[in-house]
């Protein structure tokens, strides 16, 4: 499955509800509105968008680009 930097970031934006910038490099903890909360809603745009399911244990292990890249991959 190719996945685009592109559409990650606009998940990411639209999961946020806010105008931000990723890259590959992007760690949960250089991006503010990346709380609990907007972690469920950036899973739920991933599930929709990639059209898969991730286990909690997953989720919480989602806490930058390149693992969600990975998690995606795995699917």
């Amino acid at each position: 499955m190719q996945i685009k930097i592109e559409d990650l970031n606009s998940l990411f934006n639209k999961a946020f509800d806010a105008d931000v910038i990723i890259t590959i490099d992007s760690v949960r903890e250089d991006l503010e509105q990346w709380d609990s909360i907007n972690q469920l809603n950036l899973v739920v745009e991933l599930e929709d968008f990639y059209k898969i399911s991730f286990s909690k244990e997953e989720i919480e292990s989602l806490n930058s680009v390149k693992q969600i890249i990975a998690a995606i991959e795995s699917k």
